[in-house]
């Protein structure tokens, strides 16, 4: 059982989520603690080591906000399901999201059916934060191609 102190924290902590994930243009410093991490670990083909991408500091968050604002026309989160767990600083989202972004002139929808967001807060701020989503779908949006192999469908 939660004591009030951890009930209370857990709550602002949710309350933050939520005003984090209304407005996709928000101020890095109204959320972010100075060593805060951004991680998107199955987009890889993004990133210049194959790894996954990752933003540590709010001057990486901020750049990565900006450049993200300069291709996403809007977006929106959307069926977010905020989930708590034992410990009051640590939460699980689920939701989809729509929006459109346009890479190299061409505007196209961006649409993802499943996002899985991991949250990790510290002194009201959040410390870490996890996108889990289909980079194919990203994939497609900035106008890559996805080959499959000719094999019959139930080979997948």
């Amino acid at each position: 059982m939660s004591s009030p102190d951890e009930q209370g924290r857990r709550d602002a902590n949710r309350s933050l989520i939520a005003r984090f994930l209304s407005d996709v243009h928000r101020d890095i410093d109204d959320f972010f603690t100075d060593d805060a991490v951004k991680e998107i670990p199955f987009a890889t083909f993004f990133s210049p080591d194959g790894g996954p991408m990752r933003w540590q500091g709010k001057e990486a968050l901020r750049a990565n906000a900006e450049a993200n604002s300069r291709r996403i026309d809007w977006y929106e989160w959307r069926d977010v399901r905020i989930s708590g767990t034992d410990d009051p600083d640590r939460f699980f989202v689920e939701a989809s999201g729509v929006g459109e972004m346009t890479v190299g002139g061409v505007t196209r929808p961006y649409v993802q059916k499943e996002y899985y967001l991991i949250f990790e807060l510290r002194d009201g701020r959040i410390a870490l934060y996890k996108e889990i989503m289909n980079p194919l779908e990203l994939l497609k949006t900035v106008g890559g191609e996805i080959v499959l192999p000719d094999l019959p469908p139930q080979e997948y």
